[in-house]
C-alpha cells in the first residue's frame, strides 16, 4: 500500500478555503491589515498596501535598494499567499 503526498495545488486549494477574511502583514516594522478580496493579484497586494499603509512607511521603502525592495516584496507576496492562498488571477 502506498502513501498518497498532496500536491501543492491541493494544500493551497486548503488555504484558500479556510483562509481569514483580512490579516496583519508586518513590513519593515508596519504592522498593516489587508484584506483576501483584494489580494488576488500583485497589482491588488499593491493597491490595498497603498490605501493602508503609512506615509513612513512608503519613504522608508522608497528609500531600499533594487535588491531590498524586491526581497521585501517578494517575502510579502509569498506571507500573503500563505496566508491567502495563491493568487487567481
Amino acid at each position: 500500500m502506498s502513501k498518497k503526498i498532496r500536491t501543492f495545488q491541493e494544500a493551497m486549494d486548503d488555504i484558500r478555503k479556510n483562509a481569514p477574511e483580512s490579516a496583519v502583514f508586518n513590513i519593515l516594522g508596519y504592522n498593516v491589515e489587508l484584506n483576501r478580496e483584494c489580494c488576488t493579484n500583485y497589482e491588488g497586494v499593491c493597491k490595498n498596501i497603498r490605501e493602508k499603509a503609512p506615509d513612513e512607511l512608503f519613504r522608508e521603502m522608497n528609500e531600499l535598494s533594487p535588491e531590498e525592495f524586491v526581497e521585501v516584496l517578494g517575502s510579502l507576496i509569498s506571507r500573503v499567499q500563505l496566508t491567502f492562498g495563491e493568487f487567481s488571477e
